[in-house]
């Protein structure tokens, strides 16, 4: 199972890619796609979590933290 893995943008939103850049929201629907085929392909592999639902707050949750990472961003768009 993997827990959590995401990929951020700098495009637009948040100013902090997280841990996987990727180089517009477009790549980074791209690598989400290719990344969950790759986990679909292998038998040890049992699900995928994606990290987060949300994008963090522009100016950073409590300890700082502002990625791009969620799937929608704080206004609600996908």
């Amino acid at each position: 199972m993997i827990g959590e893995f995401h990929f951020g943008s700098l495009d637009r939103g948040s100013s902090h890619v997280g841990v996987k850049k990727a180089e517009s929201q477009t790549r980074r629907g791209a690598f989400y796609k290719e990344y969950i085929q790759g986990a679909l392909r292998n038998p040890l592999i049992v699900g995928a979590h994606w990290f987060q639902y949300l994008d963090e707050p522009f100016a950073g949750r409590f300890d700082g933290e502002n990625y791009n990472v969620g799937v929608i961003d704080v206004c609600d768009n996908p």
